[in-house]
This record gives C-alpha cells, sequence and structure tokens, in this order.
C-alpha cells in the first residue's frame, strides 16, 4: 500500500506580542503504573579487564583481533538533577506532542498538524521488525505524507500544533516545566537481555509538575488535556512514555505505562476570563478541588468540536492486545 499525500493546514502563527485569549497554568501529576526509565544518556561501560586487553595486544598485535575480544554493555542512568530523580519538562512536551500529532487524522485530504515527533512509514513492517508494535496501535496515520515539518525561518505558516508547541524559528506558546519527584519514588537498576542495564523508578512513583499557557482559546487548552490522555475528568487514561514502551514486557518487567492527572487550573492575573457556559474563571483564580472535574469534560468536548479528525487511540490497550 502506497503512502497518502495529504494537505496540512497552515496559518500564520498568532500574535506572541499581545494578549489576545487565556493564559495560566496547569498543575499536573505523572504516576509510573509500570517501570518507567527516562534516560540521562546512554554509556557504554567496558566489561573486559585492562590486564586481559594488554595481554590480548602483546599476544596478537592485531587491533581486530583485539576489538572482538573486547567486551562492552549498555548503562543508562536515571534523569537526575539537584532536586532529585527528574523527568525533564522536554520529555513530557515531546510526549504531548507525539501523541497529538498521531491523534489527529485528515478529513477531506487535509489535517490539522505535521509530524515532527513522529515519523511515516513506507510499509507495514513484518512482526519482529523495527516499529512493528508502533504501527499496530497507532495504524493508517502513520501512512499519511504530511510533507516536510513546518519551519518558520522558511515558511511564515504553520500548523496548528507547531502554532501551539514551537518549532524552528517560533516559540511556542505551551512552556513544560521539569517533573520533579513527589518524595514516593523508588530507583532500581536492572539487568535486561542482550547486555543491557538501566536505572528506572518502580510502579506507583510519582512526579509534580505544570504546563504554563499562553494566548490559548478553551478548546486548545482542551486539546492539550486530550494529549495527556485526559477526557472528562482530571484522571487520565493510561498512556505509553520513555524507554522500551512499545516493548511492553521484558524479562517479566513491564515498561513505559504511565497516567496524567490534574491537581490544578490556574488562570494568571492579566489572562481574559475562560468561560464555559455556567462556569467563569477569571483572571488570577485558581481551581483545585470542585468543579474540576466538569471543567476537564467542558474543554475537551470543546475540543472535540472545534477539531475534525480527532481520533483518540488506547494505545496501552492496544500494546496489551499485541501480546
Amino acid at each position: 500500500m502506497s503512502l497518502v499525500r495529504v494537505q496540512v493546514v497552515k496559518n500564520p502563527p498568532r500574535d506572541r506580542s499581545i494578549l489576545q485569549y487565556i493564559s495560566g497554568r496547569i498543575g499536573i501529576s505523572l504516576t509510573a503504573l509500570s517501570y518507567l526509565h527516562i534516560g540521562s544518556g546512554d554509556r557504554m561501560i567496558l566489561e573486559t579487564e585492562e590486564t586481559t586487553i594488554r595481554e590480548t595486544v602483546n599476544r596478537i598485535r592485531d587491533i581486530r583481533e583485539v576489538i572482538r575480544n573486547i567486551k562492552f554493555k549498555e548503562s543508562s542512568q536515571f534523569h537526575l538533577t539537584s532536586r532529585g530523580v527528574t523527568i525533564p519538562g522536554s520529555s513530557v512536551k515531546g510526549n504531548v506532542r507525539a501523541r497529538l500529532e498521531l491523534t489527529f487524522r485528515n478529513v477531506g485530504g487535509k489535517v490539522k498538524s505535521c509530524f515532527q515527533k513522529s515519523r511515516i512509514l513506507r510499509a507495514e513492517p513484518a512482526i519482529g521488525e523495527h516499529g512493528w508494535r508502533h504501527y499496530r496501535i497507532w495504524g493508517e496515520v502513520l501512512r499519511e505524507d504530511r510533507g516536510p515539518p513546518c519551519d518558520y525561518t522558511t515558511n511564515k505558516s504553520v500548523c496548528l500544533i507547531c502554532d501551539l508547541f514551537g518549532t524552528t524559528g517560533l516559540k511556542g506558546v505551551l512552556e513544560f516545566s521539569d517533573f520533579i519527584s513527589s518524595g514516593n519514588v523508588s530507583l532500581e537498576t536492572l539487568k535486561l537481555p542482550y547486555g543491557m542495564e538501566l536505572v528506572a523508578v518502580k510502579q506507583n512513583s510519582r512526579f509534580e509538575g505544570f504546563i504554563d499557557f499562553y494566548n490559548l482559546k478553551p478548546e486548545e487548552i482542551g486539546l492539550v488535556l486530550i494529549g495527556l490522555g485526559l477526557r472528562d475528568k482530571i484522571t487520565g487514561n493510561p498512556v505509553l512514555m520513555g524507554r522500551l514502551k512499545y516493548r511492553g514486557n521484558i524479562d517479566g518487567r513491564e515498561f513505559g505505562k504511565i497516567r496524567y492527572e490534574v491537581n490544578s487550573l490556574e488562570l494568571f492575573k492579566y489572562s481574559k476570563p475562560l468561560k464555559l457556559y455556567d462556569i467563569e474563571i477569571d483572571g488570577g483564580q485558581k481551581i483545585s478541588e470542585g468543579e474540576l472535574d466538569k471543567i476537564i469534560k467542558l474543554l475537551t468536548d470543546n475540543a472535540f468540536k472545534s477539531f475534525e479528525g480527532l481520533n483518540i487511540v488506547d494505545e496501552v490497550g492496544r500494546l496489551g492486545e499485541l501480546k
């Protein structure tokens, strides 16, 4: 089956210099539902003793044979900062953005998002080939040829997702904080097949962070919440994140399942009011309980009504079916 050429709808980005719409902060919790690994950079560790290497050099004096006798293993630490175990804001941002890019499907040959984080596949990978689980989870959207990703330095029009998240030459109107461990995080060093060793957080580890947004319409706030896996309440559906997320189960251990949850919604003092039917939130007001479930539902409903082509995929459920 050949690629499907679709047109990405692009417009000039919103004016970043004036306050037109709604600005505020969404307080978020991230809970690991399985082992979770967000790497700080892989490194190769020498397993062969240095004395053995010297002996091999003296005995053989053939660099190719020496290399064949040296063994390495891959080691990957969890991301750490001075504040402790941390999930970088860039990782959360990329996680949400990629999900939204894949959630938008073309309608009548047009689509609201380019592919910045996602990649097209020219053919369906056979079982066992690289990317086969990814394809079977997300399906035919990976066959949409959306052309080159948006680049504001060469084209002054961008897709909706690039307007929100940013692209080359254009700062986004969403800012993701780092997500900091909330005190109940435990790390475990795991020795996995093929010489892989990594440090992961255990199930039920919890992280706290926030998303700041500037000049968003209500339906766009709802779109961000959909990218977090939320629909009609503050607790989202399970989604996938991090290393090995598509492997599902390795050596009896599950990886990459998380859940986002909204703790609060706050509007900055200079924000326009957020009006949702019988609810109105003014600038400077913070909602952390009570009607928060209802607000989430109204915002995501707004997104589904405003944006055609949103197709929600239960990636965790589909991955489970592949087992």
